[in-house]
């Protein structure tokens, strides 16, 4: 049996991330994490079980005192995550909000709210 990618979905609003778990369980493994702090563990974690992260979903806006944002240029600066799809997924729908997150690594960009189809069409994008 072929192993489901790795998604972790990194939100802080719980009615998203229910959403997106429901969205996407049957064909990935979803992990979730609130904060920067939290989506760290995540990834070292599954790092040290031989595990890869296939993609990120990633909100702006999250628990603590390090936003979405942080979290991505940190990863682009990491071995590891530097080629990794990180898709931001937020309410920051401005056309400069998009151009913030291209700027800070992330791979796409999709405004809130989340539209099933349009979720999984966008994981599909950047992981078939």
């Amino acid at each position: 049996m072929n192993k489901k990618p790795y998604i972790l979905s990194v939100e802080d609003d719980k009615d998203s991330q229910k959403l997106i778990n429901i969205l996407l369980e049957n064909d990935y493994e979803v992990l979730s994490a609130e904060s920067v702090s939290e989506a760290k563990d995540h990834l070292r974690n599954q790092s040290k079980l031989g595990n890869s992260i296939d993609m990120i979903l990633l909100d702006l806006s999250l628990k603590g005192d390090k936003n979405g944002l942080y979290l991505s240029t940190v990863l682009r600066r990491t071995k590891q995550y530097k080629d990794t799809p990180i898709i931001a997924v937020t309410a920051h729908a401005m056309s400069s909000d998009r151009a913030k997150c291209i700027d800070a690594g992330c791979t796409d960009y999709m405004p809130k709210p989340i539209y099933g189809d349009d979720l999984l069409k966008m994981v599909d994008k950047h992981l078939k």
